[in-house]
């Protein structure tokens, strides 16, 4: 029974999604409708209505999916409408991609999460990736397979052949991964490979340049879906591998190792770098380095507030990366270049897409009312509260300190894009897309709506004491307000200062 329902949920997923993707430029509106109702309808029905369980983090990384995959699916549409006159043969390989994404994460048979899981690594390294520049990228794709899809496919090939010895190999392809199956115990060697394989995937020292590689040369909404939920598709396999077998301690310290690295070197990484997306690749090696650490030291310690923040990195992560990337896509497209410093003077050209970047900014640097605010407090604040029972909440805290600052640094850089400088003569403005805008403002109140979500969690749960929640509910509450002030500025005010005045020759006086 439970087989048939699978196969009807990622029917109404897919057909909807597909149809509509090849719409698009004839139908656009009925294209839109179809695709939001694929991407929403189906996992919200089929789970609200009892027709399958997902286990927590499953639940989790569905709707983080399907709440990135309508921003990226929309601006994808008007972005390539703008650039080439249509979008069919870019707006298929996107949500095929998309929808594959929430089929994956619902998962509730193991041979679903192979097909889907290795049906994501062919589509993405020979199709999306050279979808916009074709043979010229192969070499990126190359790279992607040789560092990113090789380690991670063998880790989960690895996990399939151990459950076979132990299930049998039909047996084990349908094993249902939402119910409690008996642990096997795995050797170092064993737990190693899954440990190193799946870190690898999510962009983990010492194979993390591909995703620098392969974002700076990938079309944006590649990226954005890269960077926002493939990488977390290593997480996926952290939480599954310690689901399904027990392993063995070394691999923890060796990924606590691997985390601390990537998470210092991954911020430094990102505060030097002059060009946009390899900034946002080099800050995604440091935000998997916070969840591989706190992953690694929620198994050796069993501290439960560890595997939660674990979650709310996820999602804080998802969400700010999808909008970051889309808006560098936005950048390329007003300005032809993703060079930081042959920019600067976009807020003149674009408010709405600085006030994409501006909500970017306060995720990235931890600024209320954003959910990048409420989950650095939680790691600050839980880091310094295990220190004290365990020596390794200390490495935890330096790190999630350095971090801290580092994004500050590169935040500010990112936003330095928009209002670094003023323009030298009166800008041109390039109109964008409705939708366009309309994606990137559905992400960022996405990302500014999740913390009440998140607060609720943590009131229901007694992870925070309620004063402590009250605090940063009041700052959240008050910064709410502060931020639609701006919002409101910033659609209002000239496109330019009044008392800024120009020669012929654009010399300002």
């Amino acid at each position: 029974m439970m087989g048939e329902v699978k196969i009807i949920y990622a029917i109404s997923i897919l057909m909807p999604v597909l149809i509509g993707a090849n719409l698009v430029d004839s139908q656009p509106r009925l294209s839109r409708l179809l695709r939001i109702l694929g991407f929403t309808i189906p996992p919200v029905l089929f789970i609200s209505l009892g027709l399958f369980t997902l286990l927590d983090y499953q639940l989790v990384l569905t709707i983080v999916s399907i709440i990135v995959a309508i921003g990226v699916s929309l601006h994808n549409e008007a972005y390539y409408r703008t650039l080439y006159g249509v979008t069919r043969y870019f707006q298929v390989i996107i949500d095929t991609v998309l929808a594959t994404l929430i089929l994956l994460f619902s998962s509730n048979y193991f041979v679903e999460l192979i097909v889907y899981w290795l049906f994501l690594d062919i589509i993405v390294a020979l199709i999306a990736i050279t979808m916009e520049y074709g043979v010229e990228n192969l070499p990126v794709a190359s790279t992607y397979i040789v560092m990113c899809i090789a380690p991670s496919d063998i880790a989960l090939l690895t996990m399939w052949a151990l459950l076979a010895s132990r299930h049998g190999l039909m047996q084990s392809l349908f094993l249902e991964l939402n119910t409690i199956i008996p642990s096997l115990t795995l050797d170092p060697l064993a737990s190693i490979i899954l440990g190193f394989g799946f870190a690898t995937k999510i962009g983990q020292f010492p194979l993390h340049s591909w995703l620098p590689i392969v974002h700076s040369k990938s079309p944006s909404h590649v990226s954005a879906i890269l960077s926002g939920l493939i990488i977390k598709m290593g997480a996926y396999g952290y939480f599954l591998s310690t689901q399904l077998f027990k392993l063995h301690e070394v691999v923890f310290y060796l990924l606590l190792v691997q985390g601390l690295i990537s998470i210092v070197y991954g911020a430094f990484g990102a505060t030097m770098q002059t060009h946009i997306k390899w900034l946002l690749a080099y800050s995604s090696v440091s935000y998997g380095g916070i969840i591989t650490a706190f992953f690694a030291v929620y198994n050796l310690t069993g501290i439960e507030v560890l595997r939660v923040i674990v979650l709310f990195v996820i999602t804080f992560h998802a969400l700010t990366k999808s909008l970051s990337f889309l808006n560098t896509g936005l950048v390329y497209q007003v300005a032809n270049t993703y060079e930081i410093y042959k920019l600067g003077y976009l807020f003149y050209v674009t408010r709405k897409g600085a006030l994409s970047a501006f909500t970017a900014l306060l995720n990235l640097t931890g600024v209320p009312p954003s959910i990048g605010f409420l989950v650095k407090i939680l790691l600050l604040t839980i880091t310094i509260t295990i220190s004290s029972a365990t020596l390794l909440g200390l490495p935890l805290t330096i790190g999630v300190v350095i971090a801290s600052i580092f994004s500050i640094a590169y935040g500010v850089k990112f936003l330095g894009v928009y209002t670094a400088i003023l323009p030298r003569t009166p800008p041109r403005p390039i109109p964008i897309p409705s939708i366009e805008l309309t994606a990137e403002l559905y992400l960022g109140t996405a990302t500014l709506i999740s913390p009440l979500i998140l607060l609720l969690y943590l009131l229901s749960t007694s992870l925070l004491s309620p004063l402590h929640i009250g605090l940063v509910s009041i700052i959240y509450v008050l910064s709410l307000l502060a931020y639609i002030l701006l919002f409101t500025r910033v659609y209002t005010k000239p496109e330019m200062p009044e008392d800024i005045k120009y020669w012929l020759s654009g010399v300002e006086v």
